[in-house]
């Protein structure tokens, strides 16, 4: 059963980001029209190769001052609107596996916002998420071939200069500190039996939470 009020919500999301870009690009074109009546009726005449390399300037100066004003307004709107989307979009997949199923074991999460869920009693799971175009996966006991919980660790390193012993301070000599600290990422992966027959895999993202990833693992276990 795909969610469609969650696939509607990002439609108009992506909606608000191009209508923003447009609005930039039509800024700019009315700059660039002003830019190049300025050129051409200027207090000083100007020749075909000065009109053309005018041009190319400002073609390259608009075009770079896009590039930087798009970035920033992706960033914005990602952290404020993108953010504020996302939730609703996990609110909406609750309100949709509670209708569907009585959940033993719950976990959703923000980036590409999904929700995944299992019943115990009934002995299946429910997987909704961009991956599957929020359209709710149903495995039950018998489609489910294995489940494994993954592990990745990233090194985190941050340097600091400042002054080290006495005579470094009276040599002026800079001296670096580093600090580094290790990362887990946690993966949930369930190989399951599509209806043509083939494995497939969908991943469940548990960020630094092992012992909840352990745990659904181990309820998957108990009947698959």
């Amino acid at each position: 059963m795909k969610n469609e009020e969650v696939v509607n919500l990002f439609k108009r999301y992506w909606g608000y980001q191009r209508f923003v870009k447009r609005f930039v690009i039509a800024i700019e074109a009315v700059l660039f029209v002003f830019f190049i009546y300025e050129v051409l009726f200027g207090p000083e005449p100007i020749g075909f190769f000065g009109f053309l390399w005018s041009v190319l300037w400002i073609l390259f100066v608009l075009f770079t001052i896009y590039v930087i004003v798009s970035s920033v307004i992706e960033f914005v709107m990602n952290i404020t609107v993108g953010t504020a989307f996302r939730y609703r979009a996990v609110e909406m997949l609750r309100r949709q596996f509670g209708r569907l199923i009585r959940s033993d074991f719950e976990r959703t999460w923000l980036v590409n916002p999904g929700i995944f869920s299992i019943d115990c009693q009934d002995k299946y799971l429910l997987v909704s998420s961009s991956s599957t175009g929020y359209d709710a996966i149903r495995l039950d006991a018998g489609n489910i071939v294995s489940s494994k919980v993954e592990r990745s660790v990233f090194v985190e390193t941050e340097t600091v200069y400042g002054s080290g012993s006495l005579s470094d301070v009276v040599n002026r000599n800079p001296v670096s500190r580093s600090t580094s600290t290790s990362r887990e990422i946690i993966v949930l992966e369930i190989t399951y039996k599509g209806s043509d027959n083939l494995p497939y895999v969908v991943s469940i993202p548990f960020d630094e939470d092992r012992i909840s990833a352990e745990r659904a693992q181990y309820m998957i276990q108990m009947f698959a």
